[in-house]
């Protein structure tokens, strides 16, 4: 069993709205303890699980949701940005609108990294940034970091 703490946001498995909440792999079986036996592509599900919702004095569930484990997306704790959003944002020491992707390092640190630029160690760590205009132009999921047109305009969020 593997629980993430945190934020997640992923597409739902039947369809392609994006769902918010836990993230949890879930094991549908128990694998025998003499060996030989290993997990198979339909033993595991991934899901994304909120607190539910009832009026007073009830009951109240979780509502768990079958997603796509390739959507799967955890939130960096910086103003709404999720693992894989792609951002432009203003650098003040260039002076330049800089088109980025949200990553997390090996160290779990959520940072800006540069899309389509040569020197790929360049990276600014989100909670480094302080008063930064961005604007997120998608994620890599719904938008292939190819297929982007430059957009110049940046709002504050």
């Amino acid at each position: 069993m593997e629980r993430y703490l945190g934020m997640f946001k992923a597409k739902m498995l039947n369809n392609d709205h994006w769902v918010y909440g836990s993230y949890h792999k879930h094991y549908k079986r128990t694998l025998y303890q003499m060996g030989g036996d290993l997990y198979k592509k339909d033993d595991i599900e991934h899901l994304i699980i909120q607190d539910g919702s009832s009026d007073w004095g009830l009951i109240r569930g979780l509502n768990v949701i079958r997603v796509k484990k390739e959507t799967v997306m955890a939130y960096s704790g910086f103003k709404n940005l999720y693992e894989g959003d792609i951002v432009d944002f203003y650098d003040k020491d260039s002076s330049k609108i800089r088109r980025t992707i949200v990553v997390k390092d090996e160290d779990y640190v959520f940072c800006l990294k540069p899309i389509h630029q040569e020197k790929t160690d360049e990276k600014w760590c989100l909670g480094k940034l302080k008063d930064v205009q961005y604007k997120v132009v998608g994620n890599t999921i719904d938008n292939p970091i190819d297929n982007f047109v430059y957009d110049n305009q940046l709002t504050d969020e």
